[in-house]
C-alpha cells in the first residue's frame, strides 16, 4: 500500500468524485478564543487554496467541514453554534466571521468503516465581501478576442 492510498477513503465524496480531492489547507488556532453571540467557543483559521492562495474569510465550505468534523470527534453537539475567523476577521471580531453549529444529522450518507462518525449538515452564517473584479480587454485585430472572455475595443 502506497503512503496515499491508506487515506483516501477519507476523502470520498459520497456522490460526486469529481469532489474527491484536496483543495484546501487550514492551519487553525484554536487558542484564539473570542467566542460571541451565544456562541461555546471559536477558532482563527488560515486557509491556503488553489496555487498557494489565502482567502481572507474564514471561508464557509472551510468552516462547514470544520464543524463536520468536530461533530463526527465529538467535539460539537447538534446546535452548538462555533465561530470561526481568519486573520482577517479576526481584526473586526464580529463583522466578517463565520458562525457555524450542527444542525442534523445526515444518517442516509452514513458509511460504517470509511466516516469517523454520523454525517451532519451543518448550518453556516456570516457574510464575505467582493474585494474587486476584473474584465478582460482585447483589440479587434485580436485573434483570441472571441469566446466569451473578452469584451472588444
Amino acid at each position: 500500500m502506497n503512503r496515499d492510498s491508506q487515506y483516501e477513503k477519507y476523502m470520498q465524496h459520497p456522490e460526486n468524485t469529481e469532489l474527491s480531492k484536496l483543495y484546501t489547507i487550514v492551519v487553525s488556532d484554536t487558542t484564539q478564543d473570542y467566542p460571541t453571540l451565544g456562541s461555546k467557543g471559536a477558532e482563527l483559521g488560515l486557509c491556503y487554496f488553489a496555487d498557494q492562495q489565502i482567502d481572507r474569510s474564514p471561508t464557509g465550505s472551510v468552516a462547514s467541514a470544520r464543524v463536520a468534523h468536530a461533530y463526527a470527534l465529538g467535539n460539537r453537539t447538534l446546535g452548538e453554534s462555533w465561530i470561526y475567523h481568519s486573520l482577517v476577521s479576526l481584526a473586526t471580531r464580529e463583522r466578517g466571521r463565520f458562525v457555524g453549529t450542527p444542525a442534523e444529522e445526515a444518517l442516509e450518507y452514513y458509511k460504517q468503516g470509511i466516516m469517523l462518525g454520523a454525517p451532519v449538515r451543518v448550518r453556516i452564517e456570516g457574510y464575505a465581501y467582493y474585494v474587486g473584479y476584473h474584465i478582460f480587454v482585447a483589440e479587434k485585430e485580436d485573434p483570441l478576442a472571441e469566446g466569451g472572455l473578452c469584451s472588444t475595443v
